[in-house]
């Protein structure tokens, strides 16, 4: 039988964003949902909505294949470079992880996580010029989905959206006003100024089928985006700049601007 109330799924949206959503929706937990769907709990829910298993999932929740089209178009690039997901996707403890940005969640009519925010490579957001967020705000822990909003928070009082943390229903937007505009590309050094960029340009790779990298002119077939994970001139799990080491060397270098300041006024005075 056909589900009803299934909410569509948002342009970019993460299957692991939507099937937590879609979990709400049928006051079901998300064991009962990959149930019903045919997806394996040991699977990665984010690179399975593809061909016949896509086709299915539609039927049962009655949404037009087109829905995922662009999921569908990402999840096979993937699969070209990656089986798994393994080296692209972030996770933890063996389930997908999240980045986020704060104001993007804040800003939106309708709060979900892009699949985008789950790439290794996805550093920074080029809308509000600030590095994405890895931990809640709160209770610092990470976004691991899909989730059960039904019963999230520490009371299990659950949440009404995904803008909420799943593990202390706190707000994962507190101050995001003060988040945009924090990176700046002066305060990397060259090397992490190109590793950022060819972050960004991985997911352009998977999207357009062809790979460019940062300081070469030419274009390679997707099949050379294996190559330059190899390299190790891609964002990966042990390029630890974030959001909070941005921060700190912007207060640095606010510090080191009023000195140079003060430092000038004194050798006018003297002058």
């Amino acid at each position: 039988m056909p589900l009803v109330g299934v909410p569509f799924p948002g342009t970019h949206e993460s299957p692991a964003s939507w099937l937590s959503r879609l979990a709400l929706t049928q006051g079901a937990t998300i064991k009962e949902v990959y149930s019903y769907l045919g997806i394996q709990t040991k699977e990665d829910c984010d690179v399975v909505f593809t061909g016949h298993r896509l086709r299915r999932i539609c039927q049962l929740t009655e949404l037009p294949i087109g829905c995922f089209s662009f999921v569908q178009h990402m999840s096979v690039g993937v699969r070209q470079v990656d089986k798994y997901g393994h080296e692209l996707f972030l996770r933890h403890d063996g389930q997908p992880r999240y980045r986020f940005c704060s104001a993007c969640l804040a800003t939106s009519k309708f709060k979900l996580f892009p699949l985008h925010w789950r790439f290794k490579a996805w550093r920074w957001c080029p809308k509000h010029m600030s590095m994405m967020t890895d931990k809640c705000p709160h209770c610092k822990s990470l976004v691991l989905l899909p989730g059960e909003l039904l019963t999230a928070g520490r009371k299990k009082e659950g949440v009404d959206h995904l803008a909420h943390c799943l593990t202390c229903a706190g707000k994962l937007t507190v101050n995001w006003r003060q988040t945009i505009g924090t990176f700046s590309f002066s305060l990397l050094t060259p090397w992490e100024e190109v590793v950022l960029k060819n972050g960004r340009a991985t997911l352009a790779a998977l999207l357009h089928r062809k790979v460019r990298i940062e300081g070469n002119p030419a274009h390679f077939s997707l099949g050379g985006l294996r190559r330059v994970m190899k390299m190790g001139i891609l964002p990966h799990d042990h390029f630890t700049l974030d959001h909070d080491e941005m921060l700190r060397r912007r207060s640095k270098a606010e510090e080191l601007g009023m000195l140079l300041k003060q430092t000038q006024g004194v050798s006018e005075t003297k002058c």
